[in-house]
């Protein structure tokens, strides 16, 4: 998407695109299948936050409440925005939890 990088979210919002998440398979013959899970949940990668967003930073990938995205076009292009409050999950490295230390006695 080269054109949204001159758009900004305001707020807490979030501007989106959406990952490609087809799969090639080949066949005996060699003839590439291109499938899409349509039970795969459906990832997007943020392009833009706000300068409220809380939890979200650019580049992460998030499993956005889809019935709460708003779709746009911009210079030819589909452009997504949703508020941070609708974002379900963040896909990445999991965070590391404080080792609990025992009292002294």
């Amino acid at each position: 998407m080269r054109g949204l990088c001159v758009l900004r979210a305001i707020k807490n919002n979030v501007i989106i695109e959406l990952i490609d998440q087809k799969k090639e398979t080949f066949t005996g013959g060699g003839i590439i299948l291109v499938t899409t899970d349509k039970n795969e949940a459906q990832f997007a990668k943020v392009v833009a936050v706000g300068p409220d967003v809380e939890f979200i930073k650019i580049g992460d990938a998030i499993l956005p409440d889809w019935n709460e995205v708003r779709e746009t076009v911009y210079e030819k292009e589909k452009v997504f925005v949703i508020n941070e409050d609708f974002v379900v999950m963040i896909k990445g490295e999991p965070e590391s939890k404080p080792k609990k230390t025992k009292k002294a006695a």
